[in-house]
Parts: structure tokens; C-alpha cells; sequence
């Protein structure tokens, strides 16, 4: 059940917060009684407090009686509360009520029990990709939303983001809420001087072009990647070096090991200091988000893989024998004929669909264990599979591929003993026993898979890859251009 302020259990107020002065605390304002001071910025407070009409807890921000005079703080104020007021959605604080006390207006809004996630980076360090994705999704759903309600948000950062109570570690239970709408703004309003905060604000923003649901992408993009990394992509000693580092920096990559590769270069996107290079849509970027969700994949069989690898096997040596039967190839041609012909298949099928027919045929797919599928790791991957028939093949053109000697070994096997054992013993020293020892330590490498949770054989370990059981066509290839990818995607 999702947690509210109508179901939350009475607040606890933090001592170490407490002022030891604040005459508003034990006081009420209109009909909130204020319980303890929850936080405070530039220029407000927020209580946490108790509406004793309707008997639950809220969050009451009032404006510092300092600034009361100041129409350009009390406009602003007044209008957090009214934009974040029109975005009723599930991941957006929701607010109540808005009042005026001793001359300063304030606002009462739902009290939602945890931690920003900016206290979170600041406590526990950087959170988990399946975590940080959940996050991030929410948090999309709710500028979503602003944005159809035709607001931008403009300050989205992990301060702004409240993790609610005990969705901290688990994924499946995470939820968020996204507040502090005070410097939210029609979309297409542009701003006469800077607003925000430098360092999530877009190049356009920056700049006083007029911003629209993209700035907030880019922003959520910077969080994205200061969740992963506990730390922000830009920051500087000065104001204009960190503004020039937003406009045409280099975007710092993600390393590997921090989230999938698909995910990764979605996050350089959201980043991208050309707006139109970013996803257009908030639907286009919810639906790559989701995308990337972990899905549980199930290692393929070693029976299966093994049954899969003879009908490879057995399509490429037959049809390879048939057309090679009228060419009056040598023996030492046609088995560089089959691996080369093998060679071609394996690569280009894997390349192309992740899959030879062989293991189309058993429902198995090849990926990429850590990173994107890629044609190296496809190289590799056959060169460590199949290196003790290469060395065989080998062996058998370079040491007794010559056709006169075969034929001294199929007469001697029907002559008397000396003759064969004088014939067969260079055979046996230069042929069949290197054959076993290669041939022992090539099964040793398949015999890995045997021992193994994963089922990966020592050439999927090296190569970085895995053959899972498929559940549709969810494979990752890395594009040999990512903008030319962006851009095509785009035009599609």
C-alpha cells in the first residue's frame, strides 16, 4: 500500500534540527499546530506540523518574516504552492492549503516521511543502477505529468527528490516524491536573468533561451549520473568555468561496471548539450527507461548448447560437402573450405541476430555478459571456442595433409605388422597424440560450463559473453556511431 500522510504514523521530529529559539514551534498557525522545524533554505522554513482539522500530519513552508516585504519572494512562494497544487500525481508532493501569517504567506502540504535523495548520496555514497533507475523513472513520470499540465519543473536535483521511508534499499518497494516547484514556469516562459541551480542547469538555461521539457530531461539526466557516481559530472571553482563545462564540456562516460551499456548511453543523451539530441518526449524517454529494466534471463543449457552446436555443425559440413564434392578439392582444401565457411556463418549470424539457426532452433540467444554484443567479442569468442579444431585443421595441412602419405597408411593397415607400425609411427608422433593433448584441453575449457552456476565455458568468460535461454529480442549491439544512431532513431 502506497504510504501517505494519511497512513503515516505521527511524525518524529529531529532534536539535532530543532532551534533553540524558534518561537513557532508549540505555537499554531491558523489551524496547524507546529510540532518542529523539518528543514530550512534561503529564504523559508519548513515545519513539520499537524492539521487539527482534518487530524494528520503535514508540512507546513512558510516564508522568513525577514522577507515578508518583498513581493518578488511572495509572488514566488505563492506561486510554488499554486504550480505544485495543479500537478496532482502519485510521485508529486501534494499541497493542501496556502495561508497567510503575520504577513508572510505559507502553504501546508502533504507530509511525506523519509530522506532527499540528496541526504542519501550524502550519507550512503553512490546508489545501485536497478535502484537509481527506479528513481529516475518515477521521477520522469512526475515531470510528465508537470509537463502536461504545460509546467517545467527547472530545478530538478536530488535535493528536490524525497525518498520515502524504508524504500531506501529495495527496489521493488522504492518511491519518490518530487517537490519544491518554486521556480517552475510555463513552458516557453523564459527568464530575464539566470534561475536554478549551476550545477544541473541545461546549456539553453544558461544561456536565456527559452527552456522547455527538455532542460528538466537534462537535468534528470546530471542527477541520473550523480546517483550512479555519488558525485556531479561538472564542477568548478567559478560560476562561468561550471557554465562553460555545461555548454561544450566533454561528458564525463559512466565506466562499465556502473550500469548496463544500453542505460549508460541513454544517460550521455539526457546529457547532450544540443537539445535535439536528447530523447523529444517524456513518452519516448519513459519507454527506453523501462527498457532497461533488469529482466531475469535463465544461462542456456549445456545440453541445449551442445544439441544447438551439432545442427550448426552439421548444416555448414553438409551443405559444405555437397559443394565441395565436384570441385576436386584436396582434403586439406575442403577442411579450410568448412572452416572458413563456418568462419562466416558463426560470425555474421551471431552479428546479425544474435543467435545461429542452431541456437534459434533451441531458443538461445548470445549477449554480453558485462557490455554491448559487439563483432571483436564475437571474434574472440569464436577464436577461444573453436582454437583446438583450428590447431587440428593445422596439424593435418602442414604436418600430414600430403595425399601419398595417407595412402602408405591405408595400405599398410592391410599388410603385416612391421610395415604398418614403421608407416603409422610418424602418424601417431606427429598426428594423433598432439591431437589428444590439444583435444583434452579444448574439452577442458567446455567442461567449465559443467561446474559452473552461470554455464559459461572459458571461451564465453574470456570473450565477456553468455548464451542465455531467449525471451524475445532484447539484445544489445554496440552502433559503430551512437550519434548516427540517435539521429536515425529520431528520423524514424
Amino acid at each position: 500500500m502506497e504510504r501517505t500522510a494519511y497512513t503515516a504514523e505521527k511524525p518524529k521530529v529531529d532534536p539535532s534540527l530543532q532551534p533553540e529559539n524558534d518561537p513557532l514551534i508549540h505555537t499554531c498557525v491558523d489551524h496547524f499546530e507546529i510540532r518542529g522545524l523539518a528543514g530550512e533554505g534561503g529564504m523559508g522554513r519548513v515545519y513539520i506540523a499537524h492539521d487539527l482539522s482534518l487530524d494528520r500530519p503535514v508540512a507546513l513552508k512558510l516564508l522568513r518574516q525577514e522577507y515578508a516585504g518583498q513581493e518578488e519572494l511572495t509572488n514566488r512562494l505563492i506561486h510554488e504552492a499554486r504550480a505544485q497544487a495543479r500537478i496532482q500525481h502519485p510521485h508529486v508532493v501534494s499541497v493542501y492549503y496556502i495561508g497567510e501569517f503575520q504577513g508572510a504567506p505559507y502553504f501546508a502540504m502533504e507530509w511525506v516521511d523519509g530522506v532527499t535523495l540528496g541526504q542519501q548520496l550524502e550519507k550512503n555514497g553512490p546508489i545501485a543502477w536497478k535502484e537509481a533507475l527506479e528513481i529516475v523513472i518515477q521521477t520522469a513520470r512526475a515531470l510528465m505529468h508537470a509537463h502536461l499540465k504545460r509546467f517545467s519543473h527547472r530545478d530538478v536535483k536530488p535535493s528536490n527528490i524525497i525518498l520515502t521511508h524504508g524504500s531506501q534499499y529495495r527496489s521493488n518497494s522504492i518511491e519518490i516524491k518530487v517537490t519544491d516547484f518554486g521556480l517552475a514556469a510555463p513552458i516557453g516562459q523564459s527568464e530575464q536573468h539566470f534561475m536554478g541551480t549551476p550545477r544541473y542547469a541545461s546549456p539553453e538555461l544558461i544561456e536565456g533561451r527559452t527552456p522547455d521539457h527538455r532542460s528538466d530531461i537534462y537535468a534528470l539526466g546530471i542527477m541520473f549520473w550523480e546517483l550512479l557516481m555519488g558525485r556531479v559530472p561538472f564542477d568548478a571553482d567559478s560560476l562561468p568555468e561550471l557554465f562553460r563545462q555545461h555548454q561544450v564540456g566533454i561528458r564525463p562516460p559512466l565506466p562499465p561496471e556502473t550500469a548496463p551499456w544500453r542505460l549508460r548511453q541513454l544517460i550521455m543523451e539526457m546529457m547532450d548539450a544540443d537539445p535535439l539530441k536528447r530523447p523529444h518526449t517524456y513518452e519516448e524517454l519513459l519507454d527506453r527507461l523501462t527498457s532497461c529494466r533488469p529482466t531475469k534471463v535463465t544461462s542456456g543449457g549445456v545440453a541445449a548448447r551442445g544439441f544447438a552446436w551439432a545442427v550448426d555443425l552439421a548444416l555448414i559440413g553438409g551443405g559444405c560437402s555437397v559443394a565441395f564434392e565436384k570441385m576436386y578439392l584436396t582434403e586439406s582444401t575442403k577442411t579450410w573450405g568448412i572452416l572458413v565457411s563456418y568462419f562466416l556463418y558463426y560470425t555474421l549470424t551471431h552479428w546479425i541476430w544474435g543467435a545461429t539457426i542452431g541456437k534459434r532452433a533451441m531458443n538461445l540467444r548470445l549477449q554480453g555478459a558485462h557490455h554491448a554484443l559487439s563483432m571483436p567479442r564475437i571474434l574472440l569468442r569464436f577464436v577461444i571456442q573453436l582454437w583446438g579444431p583450428l590447431v587440428a585443421a593445422a596439424m593435418v595441412a602442414f604436418q600430414v595433409g600430403d595425399v601419398s602419405n595417407m595412402s602408405a597408411v591405408t595400405e599398410a593397415v592391410g599388410g603385416d605388422l612391421p610395415v604398418m607400425t614403421e608407416t603409422l609411427s610418424p602418424v601417431l608422433s606427429q598426428l594423433i597424440v598432439p591431437n589428444i593433448i590439444v583435444g583434452l584441453a579444448w574439452l577442458a575449457g567446455f567442461g567449465v560450463a559443467l561446474t559452473t552456476e552461470d554455464r559459461r565455458a572459458l571461451h564465453d568468460r574470456i570473450a565477456s559473453t553468455r548464451v542465455v535461454y531467449s525471451m524475445g529480442d532484447t539484445r544489445e549491439k554496440a552502433p559503430s556511431n551512437a550519434g548516427s544512431l540517435s539521429a536515425n532513431r529520431r528520423q524514424g
